[in-house]
């Protein structure tokens, strides 16, 4: 006796099983370019912004501001994915410096485009000043 083989069904799954597994593995491969862009771009700027605002950004003729936006240049000169640069824009007071970045992730699928941010925001702290009014406050306590 010979088996017959059902036809209908590989037409079936050759129809809407492998379609669908091949867009969800397109989609899962979008969908880590995505993460790994916010997570790279998040840390260059906070990068930048802790360095414009600590040691390096008293010494020199910057800017926090201006310091800020150097490093992240730099920093997104070494990026390793391709594709177009982030829109970047950097902010500083006197007291704060900010970074706002925003891009995309170009899957493929129809123009459709995941769209990131990375706002990075660090205040200076200066703890120089607040353990002097510690200690002084000790000192005035602690005296008889």
């Amino acid at each position: 006796m010979k088996k017959q083989i059902r036809r209908g069904s590989l037409t079936v799954e050759a129809a809407f099983i492998v379609p669908i597994s091949w867009f969800c593995a397109a989609l899962l491969t979008a969908l880590n370019f995505y993460i790994h862009n916010v997570v790279w771009y998040q840390a260059a700027a906070y990068e930048a912004v802790l360095a414009a605002n600590g040691r390096e950004g008293e010494t020199g003729d910057l800017t926090p501001e201006e310091l800020a936006a150097e490093k992240l240049n730099l920093r997104l000169q070494d990026r390793v994915m391709p594709g177009e640069l982030p829109d970047a824009k950097t902010e500083g007071t006197g007291q704060a410096t900010t970074i706002r970045m925003q891009g995309y992730v170009l899957p493929g699928f129809s123009g459709m485009r995941l769209t990131w941010k990375a706002d990075v925001s660090v205040e200076k702290i200066r703890p120089a000043e607040y353990i002097r009014q510690a200690r002084l406050m000790n000192g005035l306590l602690n005296t008889e």
